[in-house]
């Protein structure tokens, strides 16, 4: 038996699972690491712990398998975005990684806004400018910490990073790279122009690959400490919401709803679309010559946990999937902007918010508004999405808030469209997974292995819900404007 290793390289945590050639999982591992806070709203990672994690991770994930570590024919990493470090020529970190939670290069982005406009960043890159990117970053290191700027080898995101460690080479793929900033997702190339502006070698990034691509092989050193086949390939990866809408089954009728802490929406094209008010962002996609929009709802499971923890001590969400249940949220609305509104709207000074509390509101209406309103964001985002491409056909639905059908159906009966819920909760690892079955030759491409994907629940829109729904969601996205516009 041949089998592959799936890794997540997430902001808090990395997950490993071993997978056999149908996909199937066999063993896995989490482990979780710290974000350093430190003052100025300055938020790091020790890039270090990261590769011991990992290491970590596929070693107990192939020993909870109970399948022989010299099966592994191939690694692939799903990987968090825009997170950055300056390693040295030996490619050990020169400091911390710069998290893409920290906000310390605001300034930076005026700076770059003072040369470049709004519209000439999100036409190359098809993203706002914002200092959450790799791009300001950078300059905010050259503006504070020069020597450390220029004294750098490579400047590496996590992938590229763990990449790196596995097989000695710098790489990274084109949603990795699209994350950043700094990559014309045109031409699917660095910008020579914001290089030029930042005064860097392009020599000083990774190469950028097609994922699914064979990056190297792993280091002998490296699978002696992990006791895997010395042969396996090392695959180049993807950023994790892209290597999750992958092992969804995305599809050019079928758009992802990764429903976690935050909700990405994400659809496939085959040109770059580029939003004329820069409501939604565009990536360069894990396929060649394809890309992906992505919408996001910045607090999706995340209000549902502040919900329950804040009005709910005690219950389960199972228990407030049952409050739901049959509950009427009337003329009850909920605002998910528990950290501002992201897309499509972008509203400064934004918050979360319910509207329309009354004297006589149940809890169960409660729940039931904010499944609601979670489901009128994804609307919206869709309906943007939907306004420019062909039509949609469905939608998949995993992470954790994929596990509450009444929500999954409320889904549903708001866009007027089916909803698929997947399996497994880890797509990004499946993902992951898929990629290294690709690299390593065991696979052709990802359409080669969709109908592996599992899904275990169907959501059939309610005809009579559409013009109740309908009315509700004009409601709602009046109110919205009326509150923030």
């Amino acid at each position: 038996m041949r089998t592959l290793v799936g890794i997540d390289l997430g902001t808090t945590g990395v997950r490993s699972i071993l997978y056999n050639e149908n996909l199937d999982e066999l063993g896995q591992d989490y482990n979780e690491y710290p974000l350093i806070f430190l003052p100025g709203n300055y938020i790091e990672q020790d890039a270090d712990l990261w590769w011991t994690l990992v290491k970590k991770s596929i070693k107990a994930a192939i020993e909870n398998s109970g399948y022989p570590a010299e099966s592994v024919v191939g690694i692939s990493i799903s990987s968090q975005g825009i997170s950055f470090l300056p390693v040295d020529r030996d490619c050990q970190p020169m400091s911390n990684a710069i998290s893409w939670l920290d906000k310390r290069a605001d300034g930076e982005t005026a700076e770059l806004l003072s040369r470049f406009s709004e519209e000439q960043i999100y036409k190359i890159t098809g993203k706002r400018a914002n200092g959450v990117y790799m791009f300001p970053k950078l300059l905010w290191l050259k503006n504070h910490q020069p020597r450390l700027f220029s004294d750098a080898d490579h400047f590496l995101m996590p992938h590229d990073f763990i990449i790196s460690k596995l097989c000695g080479n710098y790489v990274t793929d084109y949603t990795m790279a699209s994350g950043t900033m700094l990559f014309d997702i045109n031409k699917r190339c660095w910008s020579p122009a914001f290089l030029q502006f930042l005064g860097i070698d392009e020599a000083k990034l990774p190469i950028v690959a097609k994922a699914g691509s064979k990056a190297g092989v792993i280091f002998p050193e490296v699978a002696w400490e992990l006791g895997i086949n010395p042969n396996a390939a090392i695959v180049v990866g993807g950023q994790d919401q892209k290597c999750a809408a992958a092992g969804a089954g995305i599809s050019d009728g079928v758009a992802t709803i990764s429903l976690g802490t935050a909700a990405a929406i994400t659809r496939k094209w085959s040109q770059p679309k580029l939003d004329e008010k820069m409501r939604i962002s565009c990536f360069a996609d894990i396929e060649e010559n394809r890309w992906v929009t992505e919408g996001v709802i910045s607090t999706a499971a995340a209000s549902l946990k502040w919900l329950r923890d804040t009005f709910f001590p005690g219950k389960s969400y199972g228990d407030l999937d049952l409050m739901a249940e049959g509950a009427d949220a009337g003329s009850l609305f909920f605002y998910p902007h528990l950290s501002g509104a992201s897309t499509p709207n972008w509203y400064a000074d934004s918050c979360g918010c319910f509207y329309g509390l009354h004297l006589n509101t149940q809890p169960g209406a409660m729940v039931q508004a904010l499944f609601e309103g979670v489901a009128f964001q994804v609307r919206e985002n869709i309906e943007i999405m939907r306004g420019r491409g062909p039509a949609i056909q469905s939608l998949r639905i995993f992470g954790g808030g994929a596990k509450s059908m009444p929500w999954c159906n409320t889904i549903a009966n708001v866009t007027n469209l089916p909803v698929d819920v997947l399996s497994t909760a880890e797509t990004a690892c499946l993902g992951a997974a898929m990629l290294a079955g690709i690299g390593s030759g065991l696979f052709s491409s990802l359409s080669e292995v969709q109908h592996l994907i599992s899904i275990i629940g169907h959501c059939i829109p309610d005809s009579k819900a559409k013009v109740l729904y309908d009315n509700k969601y004009l409601e709602y996205i009046r109110i919205e404007k009326k509150l923030w516009a």
